[in-house]
């Protein structure tokens, strides 16, 4: 039956023209019409309002386009919710009071894994403080806006500067170290373990939470790694690769330093080598581990890259391409 009323249908199609051309003409305007339909729905769900919000939930001094100054901007954090009005920062709780505020920016801390619910804010002098949001809901301010730099609160202290001085202070609102350093960072680069300071003498050191210096004497200490021991820097000159592991006959020292070399750069994370630059500017590569040289520091730059290998021991391997003085390049293979 179905198969006798489609031969009908075509059989009329094909002797009567100008329906085939009507027929074609309302199915370009039912097109049309769903197309622009759905541009005005796409519009609308991407309104100034949406984006703004998207905006602020990454930076809450954005700055608003109303040209009146009225601004009202919402970001929300479990339970509190932070609102600018007028280019002033409030926090409120969840019975719509404000909890904290006026003050020029409330910092994006809050959220899911800020467990110390400890957030920054910058008070009308433009200095930064550190307020907390207890379990009532009550805002306790840690410290009045005294710093002209602060860490996020993470892994329990933040890194502090106040005037010229670096130091940390806890998740309570106490000071944790005593010492007065050039520069800090913070201990959240490992995890709340340790922290590279430069000291008063112009040297690098790595402290931990009691403030004892792990390893000292640096010229230069690289951002240290969140998900290893391992760690470069600089010292007396020479590129070093140092370790951090304090366990049983294992503990915190240079692991390898590299002579006839100048530069090093700080580990891809996951990595397993580094790039070394000699004195006279060549690149080599070395292993992270154990200081070994992968490819020997004789060229202008090397690119890397994985391809797979056909071995069921080993899934892939590493290849490392060296470009000489010439522009020609060598390729060397690695396997950790």
């Amino acid at each position: 039956m179905m198969k006798k009323t489609m031969m009908t249908i075509s059989k009329t199609l094909i002797n009567n023209v100008w329906l085939c051309v009507f027929l074609m003409i309302a199915l370009i305007a039912a097109a049309t019409i769903g197309w622009r339909w759905s541009l005005g729905a796409a519009k609308r769900s991407l309104s100034e309002d949406s984006i703004k919000i998207l905006y602020q939930a990454d930076n809450l001094n954005t700055e608003s386009d109303d040209k009146s100054g009225n601004t009202h901007d919402t970001n929300t954090y479990d339970n509190m919710t932070v609102e600018i009005y007028d280019d002033q920062a409030y926090l409120y709780n969840q019975s719509g009071e404000v909890a904290f505020g006026p003050c020029k920016l409330i910092y994006d801390d809050l959220g899911y894994s800020n467990y110390s619910r400890v957030f920054r804010y910058v008070d009308k002098n433009g200095l930064i403080g550190f307020g907390k949001v207890e379990e009532t809901g009550v805002v306790t301010v840690l410290y009045e806006g005294i710093f002209t730099e602060a860490s996020k609160m993470a892994d329990g202290s933040a890194c502090v500067k106040e005037n010229d001085e670096y130091y940390y202070i806890d998740d309570e609102g106490k000071r944790l170290t005593t010492g007065k350093y050039l520069e800090a960072y913070p201990f959240a680069e490992s995890q709340g373990c340790s922290a590279r300071v430069k000291k008063q003498d112009g040297s690098w050191a790595v402290i931990n939470r009691k403030e004892e210096e792990i390893l000292t004497g640096f010229d230069e200490i690289h951002e240290l790694s969140y998900i290893s021991h391992i760690g470069v820097g600089l010292k007396e000159g020479k590129p070093v690769i140092f370790t951090l592991e304090d366990y049983e006959d294992i503990h915190p020292g240079i692991i390898c330093e590299f002579d006839g070399c100048s530069e090093i750069n700080r580990p891809y994370p996951d990595a397993d080598y580094v790039i070394l630059k000699s004195k006279e500017g060549k690149q080599g590569v070395a292993s992270v581990w154990n200081g070994n040289m992968i490819v020997p520091a004789v060229y202008e730059d090397i690119q890397w890259g994985y391809c797979d290998m056909k071995s069921d021991d080993i899934k892939q391997q590493m290849w490392f391409r060296c470009r000489k003085d010439d522009d020609t390049n060598d390729i060397h293979y690695w396997n950790n």
